[in-house]
């Protein structure tokens, strides 16, 4: 291409250079931004497991991990499977995994 046209491969090289710096900054922002959500988080779940005790602290990683699917089904669009947290708690089911996703309620048989 470079033969034919040298100014269009050229703009196609900057382009892509320019591309490549966008996506290296947005990433570096990410791991920064990331690094201290992650040094907050350590620092208010110790915290909490002191002052509060370990249940307290259980209940806490628990919000934090259903804010965190919520986040990630808003800000990308995929939604998280975490049936499992269903599980821990007493007197619950599991969803019906045949069952369309609905968002009435149904009553318990």
């Amino acid at each position: 291409m470079a033969g034919h046209s040298p100014e269009v491969a050229t703009r196609l090289i900057e382009g892509s250079h320019f591309l490549a710096k966008q996506n290296t900054k947005r990433f570096l922002g990410g791991a920064i931004v990331t690094g201290v959500v992650c040094c907050f988080l350590l620092s208010c779940s110790a915290y909490v497991i002191v002052n509060a005790g370990f249940w307290a602290g259980i209940a806490f990683f628990m919000a934090v991990v259903a804010v965190s699917a919520m986040m990630v089904a808003l800000l990308t669009g995929k939604v998280q499977d975490f049936s499992w947290v269903v599980r821990l708690v007493p007197g619950s089911r599991p969803p019906d995994k045949d069952a369309p996703a609905s968002t009435e309620r149904r009553a318990e048989p």
